[in-house]
């Protein structure tokens, strides 16, 4: 399994990506935005874990927008798949 990285205070977009087999300890296996307005194009977002937000967390006053993405087979202990 993979890593992810967090994104922190930006506004990246993210165009035809594939984000799968990752594992984070507590937030967002695949995806975790933190006071971040991420845009997301035309991406999946599969088979990822996390205990909270398995395939994709987002906290502080982020606002995400997904455009044409499919999230699936995401996994986590706690809120959020």
């Amino acid at each position: 399994l993979g890593q992810r990285g967090p994104l922190l205070d930006s506004a990246p977009i993210l165009e035809a990506c594939i984000i799968t087999g990752n594992e984070a300890p507590n937030h967002g296996g695949g995806l975790y935005a933190l006071n971040s307005d991420v845009i997301l194009r035309d991406c999946l977002i599969e088979a990822n874990e996390a205990n909270i937000g398995g395939g994709l967390s987002c906290q502080g006053p982020s606002r995400p927008r997904l455009e044409r993405c499919t999230i699936r087979d995401n996994r986590c202990l706690g809120p959020g798949g």
